[in-house]
């Protein structure tokens, strides 16, 4: 008989074995919960050493309740699987057997003969064989990759660091900061436009103000700076409109306030002030919580915390730095500083300079793991990201635990 494949017995004997720990269990839960209150409520057991035991109780008894959950989901998720890998073995027999009985003929190990001549009933019976079987093998895959997402969600409640198919804080803040600025663009674009026609015409006012205009005669010039401040007026209009409807249709007065506008430094007109009025306090929130995420993984794996500050902080403030300075390409600066933050990422962090360098030469080497770098940016940052992505939007829960345990 063709197999769908799989140890369907041996799921079936995990899915038995994992159903026989739930209720001892929540059996030991319930008990070790009653004897806990008894001591510290019934018995009068009080002050900061009973409280501090009840606590720590309290606590096991959740990752208790949510290690009974997980057995229960993860039981229910293969219960699934073998159900449906079993139905489609018995579709897959049910195939063969009809075929079989069309006159063609199979070896011993399930697979039709090679160089049988097939003719009329026989052909047609044949193309529906391989139509059924790739049917049931496409069935039988997706329920595994179904399986597979839901297992991960699982143990990424379990141990959120265990899944790398999930969005950690410092992932999630790049994204973040990338969505922010596409979010608000349009709006910033076309506020930014219209200051630029107001200096304009400002400056063309000015101008005629102070006897410009060329050929025109002074009553000329009354009559276009008459008209240029209505058209003012009315660009000045434009501008509060689109500032308005930011602020409340977007709500920007919570997610695009510059750091100068936080500073109170709106009327300042130094350099380092028009430099802080281009980066959103999100932004500057987004940095901070995915270099102290991106900080304590790394001092986790054994780099210190000056070494993990220097490399995240760099990556982080680079991309914020590119991202100004190539503000003039609108629409492909975040792109630009989120992809200069992750070439300074992948670099700090996977990129082999030493040995590279070491086993090729300096001018090898470095082209070497430069490539290298970049390929990781393309694998990680762009590709991986889109898969975590995805897979974090179909397990939201387990992500907002991934987060949250990648901060705390």
């Amino acid at each position: 008989m063709p197999k769908i494949g799989g140890d369907l017995p041996g799921l079936n004997e995990i899915v038995y074995q994992l159903g026989q720990a739930i209720a001892p269990l929540n059996a030991s839960t319930a008990a070790l919960d009653t004897t806990v209150n008894q001591l510290v409520g019934d018995a009068g057991w009080n002050g900061d050493a009973a409280s501090s035991f009840k606590g720590v109780w309290d606590e096991d008894a959740v990752a208790m309740s949510v290690l009974v959950s997980s057995l229960q989901n993860t039981c229910s998720a293969l219960s699934t699987l073998v159900e449906t890998l079993t139905s489609l073995q018995g579709k897959l027999d049910d195939a063969q057997y009809a075929a079989e009985q069309a006159g063609i003929k199979f070896s011993a190990t399930g697979n039709p003969l090679p160089g049988q001549l097939l003719t009329g009933a026989a052909q047609t019976a044949y193309t529906r064989y391989l139509q059924q079987v790739s049917t049931a093998e496409n069935l039988a895959q997706q329920a595994r990759q179904t399986a597979q997402a839901d297992l991960a969600g699982i143990l990424a409640i379990v141990d959120p660091n265990a899944s790398p198919d999930l969005l950690n804080s410092a992932g999630a803040s790049s994204l973040a900061g990338l969505m922010h600025d596409y979010f608000y663009m349009p709006t910033y674009v076309k506020q930014k436009a219209l200051s630029t026609d107001i200096e304009s015409l400002q400056g063309y006012y000015a101008s005629l103000k102070k006897g410009g205009g060329g050929s025109l005669t002074r009553a000329e010039r009354q009559l276009a700076r008459a008209d240029i401040r209505k058209v003012i007026k009315s660009v000045k209009g434009d501008l509060a409109a689109a500032e308005e409807y930011e602020a409340e249709n977007l709500k920007g007065k919570w997610f695009n306030t510059s750091v100068a506008d936080l500073l109170g430094l709106e009327k300042d007109t130094s350099a380092l002030t028009r430099v802080m009025d281009q980066i959103p306090g999100l932004d500057v929130v987004a940095v901070t919580v995915g270099t102290w995420a991106q900080m304590k993984y790394d001092h986790e794996r054994g780099w210190s915390w000056t070494h993990a500050l220097v490399a995240d902080g760099a990556a982080n403030l680079t991309g914020v730095g590119v991202e100004l300075l190539t503000a003039e390409t609108g629409p492909f600066a975040p792109v630009l500083g989120y992809l200069s933050s992750s070439f300074v990422n992948e670099w700090t962090h996977n990129v082999p300079w030493t040995q590279d360098i070491h086993d090729n030469g300096v001018v090898l080497g470095v082209g070497l793991a430069s490539m290298q770098g970049t390929a990781d940016v393309w694998n990680n940052d762009v590709v991986g990201m889109g898969k975590q992505v995805v897979n974090s939007v179909e397990h939201p829960l387990s992500t907002v635990k991934s987060l949250w345990n990648s901060v705390f």
